[in-house]
């Protein structure tokens, strides 16, 4: 991941530390138009890693689940650009809208939030660890990695200062409650095929 840093007096590099609202002012202006996936974690500019196969496999196995489900009509938004805190701009994979949140003119906070899905190959320790700091501490109430290397998806619930107290890893097998739809989901349904 890559970040940006400065000349500071003197010569001696230091970070540049980023806001949220001069970062989007940069994407507005396509100042980024190399097609990187740039996002912003605690003033930090980060690239992510580029989507595999067995990412994208479990992408599409989930979007076609969201699909046939009617999700959309119940505050989906697929690659949404999400402001969790003044220092920090994450694009999850797939984020439910509470309520009344989606269709605005404004991009989404953390508390427009329901749920959030990533998916995970090789941003498995980011996205458990950074992404759910961030996550927890913006008090989005539902947080799921699907880990396609372990072939089941976290579940995290219940952030308080800045964690989820309640975290548990459902294998292949299991068929957890989604939030927001109400429904249980094999989790086999959304892995690549076992090899």
């Amino acid at each position: 991941m890559a970040s940006i840093r400065a000349l500071g007096d003197q010569g001696a590099v230091r970070p540049v530390h980023w806001k949220a609202e001069r970062f989007l002012a940069l994407v507005e202006a396509q100042a980024f138009t190399d097609g990187r996936r740039l996002e912003l974690v605690d003033g930090e500019i980060l690239e992510e890693a580029p989507q595999g196969k067995l990412h994208r496999i479990a992408f599409i196995a989930l979007q076609r689940i969201f699909d046939a489900l009617g999700a959309s009509s119940l505050g989906l938004e697929i690659a949404t650009t999400v402001v969790l805190s003044a220092d920090s701009v994450v694009d999850p994979e797939f984020t439910f809208l509470k309520s009344g949140a989606s269709g605005g003119q404004e991009l989404p906070t953390g508390q427009d939030v329901e749920w959030v899905i990533e998916v995970a190959v090789s941003s498995r320790a980011y996205d458990l660890e950074t992404k759910s700091r961030l996550y927890a501490s913006a008090g989005v109430p539902h947080y799921w990695v699907v880990d396609v290397a372990n072939r089941g998806v976290w579940i995290m619930e219940k952030p308080v200062l800045g964690e989820y107290r309640e975290r548990s890893f459902a294998v292949e097998t299991q068929t957890p409650k989604m939030p927001v739809l109400g429904v249980q989901v094999m989790i086999a349904d959304v892995l690549p095929p076992a090899e």
